[in-house]
């Protein structure tokens, strides 16, 4: 999908759908966003039938995504000129972090994760990358987790997870390796 779609898609899913699940990652090269995308893969189709849209987006080029569409069969968005992460920052919504890298020209979109009701925010998770989180790789919060309690949370239960675990280290590695 062309990059200037981006805002569009996003407001179009609020609209359809009960609610939103977004998750921004960095590109096909990082092996803890293709394992991540792996995991949301394995809900996809859990949160599409509560009529929950997911969005996936990256400021890669589409050119970039073969990769990625392997293994993730939903939608994906490429947004190399950040509008969406800019937006969502204008709205108070999350903060997608945005660093340089060579082959990003407006530099390389940070992991993120937001759920939205409409306007309301249930969920916001963004990397603040630092040299203890390998600059944005690892450290994510479980997407099973964040599925299973905003679950809980549209229907008007107790959440069963207090605190979210996050993906190892080990498990990018294990990606890279294993795939």
């Amino acid at each position: 999908m062309e990059h200037q779609d981006a805002l569009a898609t996003y407001n179009s899913l609020k609209k359809q759908k009960d609610f939103a699940f977004i998750v921004y990652f960095r590109g096909h090269w990082c092996p803890f966003c293709m394992s991540y995308l792996t995991e949301l893969e394995t809900i996809r189709s859990s949160i599409e039938e509560r009529n929950g849209g997911i969005l996936v987006v990256t400021a890669e080029e589409e050119s970039q995504l073969a990769p990625v569409r392997k293994i993730y069969k939903g939608t994906i968005i490429s947004d190399p000129s950040h509008e969406l992460a800019s937006h969502l920052r204008s709205t108070d919504l999350i903060d997608i972090a945005k660093t340089p890298r060579g082959g990003y020209v407006y530099g390389m979109a940070q992991p993120g994760v937001l759920v939205v009701r409409g306007d309301e925010k249930l969920y916001s998770w963004a990397i603040v990358p630092s040299t203890m989180n390998l600059y944005g790789a690892k450290d994510r919060p479980s997407l099973v987790q964040i599925k299973e309690n905003i679950f809980a949370q549209i229907d008007g239960k107790k959440k069963p997870h207090k605190m979210i675990k996050t993906q190892t280290f080990w498990q990018g590695i294990r990606y890279k390796a294993f795939g």
